[in-house]
């Protein structure tokens, strides 16, 4: 249930976000925010363990997270999650953005071409996880899988401060807290 919650967060505020930064449909962005972890549901139906497996990774990058899931089995939430989206004929753009997530940082110095898009969605998917990690330490929720995130290659793609977004982050926060309460 928590999984879903956190799914149906990341999805909220990714479309917002795509408002804010994109043209792109906020329809797309939400499904993005909500197939984001779909791979771990998956592993866990397959490999009961894996549910405490991650347990064990709480706190751990996004990188190091892909790396253990690697070494333990050979595949990771992360890949599984990107080919269910390819075999729903979802989008490659969110398929991915997904895949990406642990390689963001590398994905950002690649030199730019025609994959602007799949860096933008990337974006949305990696501010909205932050966000709402931050939206779930305000509240004291733990959270599985821990983001830590350098997101300066990522500010710096959407040409956005570490003040500027400070102040979205807060407003989104706010937000969610109001929508919670009210």
């Amino acid at each position: 249930e928590r999984f879903w919650d956190t799914a149906t967060e990341v999805a909220s505020i990714s479309s917002e976000l795509a408002l804010k930064f994109t043209n792109f449909d906020s329809n797309e962005a939400y499904t993005l925010g909500m197939l984001h972890d779909i791979g771990i549901p998956l592993l866990t139906l397959a490999k009961p363990e894996f549910k405490d497996f991650l347990r064990e990774l709480n706190g751990y990058s996004l990188t190091e997270t892909y790396n253990r899931e690697m070494e333990q089995y050979g595949i990771s939430h992360y890949q599984l999650g990107s080919e269910l989206i390819r075999k729903w004929k979802i989008s490659e753009n969110i398929a991915d953005a997904v895949k990406l997530q642990p390689h963001y940082q590398k994905t950002f110095n690649e030199p730019i071409d025609n994959s602007e898009n799949k860096r933008l969605y990337l974006c949305l998917l990696l501010l909205a996880r932050d966000i709402s990690d931050e939206y779930r330490h305000f509240w004291r929720i733990p959270d599985n899988q821990e983001n830590l995130l350098d997101l300066k290659p990522v500010l710096g793609f959407l040409g956005i401060s570490d003040y500027e977004y400070n102040d979205l982050k807060e407003d989104i926060v706010s937000k969610l807290t109001n929508q919670l309460s009210g």
